[in-house]
């Protein structure tokens, strides 16, 4: 693995800490300031719907002009996210600056996102394609346990500003870590331009295989958000503290990083749609068990 890489890896781990901090400090927030779980949603759904809007008009912007530019107005638009309810707080704007954090929040993470995944399939080659992938999905795992935890225990024994002031920390080291060390050593473009040929995005659902990807990952990113959305409601409601919601966020990103770690072992016993077809499996059964326990280390198996 190039040193590049490995750079590229630790920046988005960096980043989406501050990303996945914001987003968990602002449900808590709006759950302990008494918002309704449908208040709450539409953080939540602000968080992915943005980004859906624009997700490949920054893939396009990324073909055309490259990394360099895409990454630094994510990460700029992630400051100004985190700032929104540090500037306005809570118990005195109401709920809005928690809306425009996550609306943000999501839209900047999705310019760094796209790009650093295209980065890293741009600077590997086809022996070494699945390991750097490999690690950069179990960098993301790696953010997905710190940040909640780290959140968790901050609104416990800080308050609320303490986790805010952590998401902010994690993205401007995140901007000065890109700007000195990662900026100037990043290709100016990650594509040939003869080969550039103009298609409609939905161009992709002909591909019989291809569709029948999305449509499960669909179905799986749904689960997946679903259970971001209802830990913390539900453990709010039944009296657990930050720390403990922010541990159960954790396990399960812990359990998603052992599983990529495990993944080329899997993949030698099962096929593709086998691996998926067990996935929905285990998320059904936990879907099924999750509201009969309410003690925390019984929700942290689950």
């Amino acid at each position: 693995m190039s040193s590049l890489v490995i750079r590229i890896i630790l920046l988005t781990v960096v980043v989406q800490i501050g990303c996945v901090a914001n987003r968990v400090t602002c449900s808590l927030d709006g759950l302990y300031e008494h918002a309704t779980a449908l208040e709450v949603g539409v953080m939540m759904a602000l968080f992915a719907f943005v980004p859906a809007l624009f997700a490949i008009r920054v893939g396009q912007w990324v073909d055309r002009v490259g990394p360099r530019k895409p990454v630094l107005c994510g990460i700029c638009i992630m400051i100004l996210a985190v700032l929104f309810p540090i500037v306005f707080d809570v118990k005195t704007y109401g709920l809005w600056p928690l809306y425009a954090a996550c609306m943000t929040n999501g839209l900047g993470f999705i310019f760094v996102q796209l790009t650093n995944q295209q980065t890293v399939g741009h600077l590997s080659n086809a022996k070494t394609r699945t390991n750097n992938f490999a690690f950069l999905a179990m960098g993301y795992s790696t953010a997905n346990l710190t940040a909640p935890v780290a959140s968790g225990y901050l609104i416990d024994h800080l308050g609320f500003q303490s986790a805010y002031y952590l998401s902010l920390a994690s993205v401007v080291i995140g901007l000065a870590a890109f700007v000195f060390f990662i900026r100037s050593k990043l290709p100016q473009t990650l594509n040939n331009a003869k080969k550039r040929e103009h298609h409609s995005s939905f161009d992709l659902f002909r591909i019989p295989h291809v569709r029948n990807v999305l449509i499960a990952s669909s179905f799986m990113s749904m689960a997946w958000d679903l259970q971001s959305f209802m830990i913390p409601v539900y453990g709010t409601e039944i009296g657990l503290s930050a720390s403990q919601v922010g541990w159960i966020l954790g396990v399960f990103a812990m359990a998603t990083f052992f599983v990529r770690l495990f993944m080329p072992i899997i993949a030698r016993h099962l096929s593709e749609w086998q691996t998926i077809t067990a996935a929905f499996g285990f998320g059904t059964l936990s879907y099924v068990l999750f509201p009969i326990f309410e003690n925390f280390y019984a929700l942290c198996v689950v």
